[in-house]
């Protein structure tokens, strides 16, 4: 039962999850905050890292070319 509320939550806080994006084959289950944030590439450092260290940053939204590896954006919108 923990998992099962464990994916009903937005993956950054915990927020009840409200979105989920599928990029290639990536699922993020987010937040409305979050993935706007996500899709605008301008998430902050720890949660651009929390992100990274669970779906790995050859993903589309937490390539290298957007986040740094410290997790900085590097082309906000």
């Amino acid at each position: 039962m923990k998992n099962q509320k464990e994916n009903q939550t937005c993956e950054l806080c915990d927020f009840p999850e409200s979105c989920t994006l599928i990029d290639g084959d990536t699922t993020y289950k987010l937040c409305p905050n979050h993935l706007l944030s996500l899709v605008e590439l301008r998430l902050s450092v720890k949660e651009a890292k929390k992100l990274i260290q669970k779906h790995g940053n050859q993903t589309f939204y937490l390539h290298e070319d957007f986040y740094d590896e410290q997790g900085h954006a590097l082309q906000p919108k």
